[in-house]
C-alpha cells in the first residue's frame, strides 16, 4: 500500500510487469497473460505466486518419456488490487525443454470475469 497516496501521479504508481505476447520469463512470480498497465495501482494491493513441480510424476509412468529431463509444472498467480480489482491466472506446463525452458498453457480471469486462455514459452537467458 501507499501512504499519502490521495494525489499520486501516474509513474508513481505500481507497475506490475505484464505480458501479452508467446514469450514469457518463465519465472514462478511473473505473470503470463496480465494486460499492460491494466492493473497499475496508487491505492492498496497484494500479490501471490505459487507454482508445483511434479518430479516427472507423469512423464515417468510414460515409456519415451522417462529418458527425457522434461518435468510437469502447475501454477496459480492471483493479483488484487483496491482500485482495479481482481486478477488470477492458472497454469500447467512442461519445464526443462532445454535452451526453450518450459511451455505453459495458461487459463486467466479478469475483474469483469472475462476469461482469456494463451500458451506462453519461457527460455532460458545465460549458462
Amino acid at each position: 500500500t501507499f501512504l499519502r497516496s490521495k494525489n499520486l501521479p501516474l509513474p508513481l504508481f505500481r507497475h506490475f510487469e505484464g505480458n501479452q505476447t508467446l514469450i514469457s520469463s518463465g519465472d514462478p512470480d511473473s505473470w503470463r497473460l496480465l494486460p499492460y498497465y491494466t492493473f497499475s495501482t496508487g491505492g492498496t494491493y497484494w500479490a501471490a505466486h505459487y507454482e508445483h513441480y511434479f518430479q516427472r510424476f507423469l512423464f515417468n509412468k510414460i515409456p519415451l518419456m522417462r529418458k527425457t529431463s522434461w518435468r510437469e509444472v502447475a501454477g496459480i498467480h492471483y493479483l488484487q488490487t483496491s482500485d482495479r480489482g481482481n486478477f488470477m491466472e492458472l497454469n500447467l506446463g512442461i519445464s526443462g525443454l532445454g535452451k526453450l525452458g518450459r511451455a505453459d498453457f495458461v487459463l486467466a480471469r479478469n475483474n469483469q470475469g472475462n476469461w482469456m486462455k494463451g500458451l506462453t514459452l519461457g527460455f532460458r537467458l545465460g549458462g
